[in-house]
């Protein structure tokens, strides 16, 4: 399981994802963490991966294979569509992938029933793996269009409190920025930060009620 939120903001776009892996290869479940995207090593595109193997498959062929096409979202319903029909599974898999070239853009490609579609985001939120989780309720009511700066601590918190509700599939945090000058990760001092802050939150409103 996985949970993945990208906003739109006045000047550029902020990711959070959660970290929890689950490798089950051996017939046992083993859980792990680690950072589930990948960086271009010019840090100008980022693509992050959820639900299945598919999907990482499908972000390692991304920035590989993805120059500066005219049709960015044909392209990369191009390259989807090579996954899926190479995968004997083909089980459902989603991607989110942004540049630093349109950082006022979200591109969602999912990869289902033998179709890749991709959309385009540029007004509101994208999110991927856990759809059905409640936390997701706080993009949806408190999400405006500010600084991005401004909307990590949103992205941040509804990770959170979703791997609060879904603790077996959900936990840890990364957040991204991606700006014209480029894609940056946020320091692990800085996540903890909006963790605290999450943490502050979650206890106030409970409080509260």
């Amino acid at each position: 399981m996985t949970l993945q939120v990208a906003l739109v903001g006045k000047d550029g776009i902020v990711v959070a994802s959660d970290k929890k892996h689950a490798d089950t290869s051996s017939g046992k479940r083993r859980t792990f963490s680690a950072r589930k995207f990948r960086l271009a090593d010019d840090k100008s595109m980022a693509v992050f991966y959820a639900k299945s193997g598919m999907a990482t498959v499908a972000a390692r062929r991304i920035l590989k294979e993805l120059q500066q096409p005219k049709d960015l979202r044909a392209e990369l319903e191009r390259i989807g569509e090579d996954v899926i029909n190479g995968d004997e599974l083909k089980l459902d898999s989603e991607v989110v992938f942004v540049t630093s070239r349109i950082p006022g853009s979200i591109f969602h490609l999912h990869m289902g029933n033998n179709v890749a579609q991709c959309d385009i985001v540029k007004d509101k939120v994208v999110f991927t793996g856990d759809g059905a989780n409640a936390a997701l309720f706080f993009t949806e009511r408190y999400y405006q269009k500010r600084p991005i700066r401004e909307l990590a601590l949103l992205a941040a918190h509804t990770v959170l409190v979703g791997g609060r509700l879904n603790p077996g599939g959900i936990s840890g945090l990364d957040i991204v920025f991606c700006e014209p000058s480029g894609i940056t990760s946020l320091s692990e001092k800085s996540v903890a930060a909006l963790r605290a802050k999450s943490e502050e939150l979650d206890g106030s409103l409970g409080r509260s009620f």
